[in-house]
């Protein structure tokens, strides 16, 4: 071969390896466009189910109150869920209650010293209630180490007077006094500074909160913190279309990575859903404070702390219905009412007997429910709210819960 017919094949040889390396990168660049274009968020966010089979959420109604005739209007009630890109699957976590131990008898007897409580422990052999009575402040703490669950109680007959010059000048304020009361209590976790609170001057009535229209006539304020839990964790990675989603991803591992890595580290997408109880906007946490600073047996009137102990990692990860699927129960009338009340009402004692002739709600919002009865597990729910239009052509708010776990859901096999 001569030399020119050597330059020119060389020059034919390098020109289509060009072309083929052209062709390769555009087909890889084609292959992740159509895996883009055709992956579904189900085919990454897959249910692990290792809690096992989950118990029906049972959630509680509000007494008197169905939807008997009453026409049930969606009006722009969007997905709680931000975009198309959000999974459809989320966490459940296992509630812990291990029965009484050494530690859960230390935590109660650590308790009594933290309220300044001087006396004896009434207690009978192979209980699980331990009380105390301070004659001083006319108060009785009384722990269950079973759950941890207490009750600080003061006497009606110690009540402040009305009005209540000790009360901070603002409901607003409350929290933060609540806040510090819990944090010199050492009960105070981050999980309520994530949380929602709710505050709500009130005068006790029979032992009873009674809402007051204004600081000037309320005894107390009443502050009501809800917890917060991730409802799903998971690195950006995933939504790759290089990110071999076959193989299986554990969702529960990516909460241990993010603490690892940080909480901040943008790498995670972070979803986070409040616990409610009763009510929207009520807890299993209550602090009924009677003054805005000093020692928590000075400050505090009642303190009610019934909130599950949560495993910090959730058991598992489950399917969720589609919010649009929630909103068609509702339309059905498959949710539950657990808050329905005419303007003016008082929303620590939610009531009405006149019957609903329409529902209207606006907003939708993904949930853990937390009753106050012990449960297993830490599922979700759907809440929407919105506004109620009795019959007797009365207006009000209205809170629905729906189940939000999807449980004809099966583990499919990867």
């Amino acid at each position: 071969m001569t030399l020119t017919e050597t330059v020119f094949w060389t020059k034919a040889a390098s020109k289509f390896v060009g072309v083929f390396v052209v062709l390769i990168i555009v087909g890889y660049y084609a292959y992740l466009y159509v895996i883009s274009i055709t992956r579904t968020p189900d085919q990454v966010f897959r249910a692990d189910f290792r809690c096992g089979e989950l118990p029906k959420v049972e959630i509680e109604a509000q007494e008197s109150t169905e939807f008997g005739n009453a026409s049930i209007q969606v009006v722009a009630l969007g997905p709680s869920l931000p975009n198309d890109r959000v999974p459809l699957i989320t966490y459940v976590y296992k509630i812990d209650v291990k029965g009484e131990t050494f530690e859960t008898r230390d935590l109660a007897y650590s308790l009594a010293r933290d309220f300044n409580i001087r006396t004896d422990v009434q207690h009978a052999a192979g209980s699980t209630i331990y009380q105390w009575k301070d004659p001083a402040k006319r108060s009785t703490l009384t722990v269950n180490t079973d759950t941890l669950h207490f009750s600080y109680i003061r006497e009606d007959a110690v009540l402040p007077a009305v009005p209540n010059l000790q009360l901070p000048a603002t409901v607003f304020r409350a929290p933060e006094y609540a806040g510090n009361y819990l944090r010199a209590l050492g009960l105070y976790t981050n999980d309520f500074a994530k949380g929602k609170s709710f505050a709500y001057p009130v005068t006790m009535v029979n032992g009873q909160p009674v809402l007051a229209k204004s600081l000037d006539v309320a005894q107390l304020i009443r502050v009501d913190f809800q917890k917060v839990n991730y409802s799903l964790v998971y690195d950006r990675a995933v939504l790759s279309p290089t990110f071999d989603a076959a193989r299986g991803i554990d969702f529960v591992g990516f909460i241990d990575l993010m603490k690892k890595k940080g909480e901040d580290n943008p790498a995670y997408i972070k979803f986070e859903s409040r616990r409610v109880s009763r009510t929207p906007e009520t807890a299993n946490v209550q602090i009924y404070i009677r003054s805005q600073g000093g020692h928590p047996s000075d400050g505090i009137q009642q303190l009610h702390y019934n909130n599950w102990k949560v495993e910090e990692v959730p058991c598992g990860t489950y399917p969720i219905i589609r919010p649009a699927d929630a909103i068609s129960k509702i339309s059905q009338g498959e949710g539950t009412i657990v808050y329905a009340i005419e303007k003016g009402g008082d929303p620590l004692q939610p009531r009405t007997s006149a019957p609903l002739k329409e529902i209207n709600l606006y907003n939708l919002e993904l949930a853990y429910y937390e009753p106050n009865r012990i449960q297993p597990y830490l599922q979700p729910i759907y809440v929407a709210s919105g506004e109620v239009v009795f019959e007797n052509g009365a207006r009000g708010d209205i809170a629905l819960y729906v189940p939000a776990i999807d449980y004809d859901a099966r583990p499919t096999t990867r």
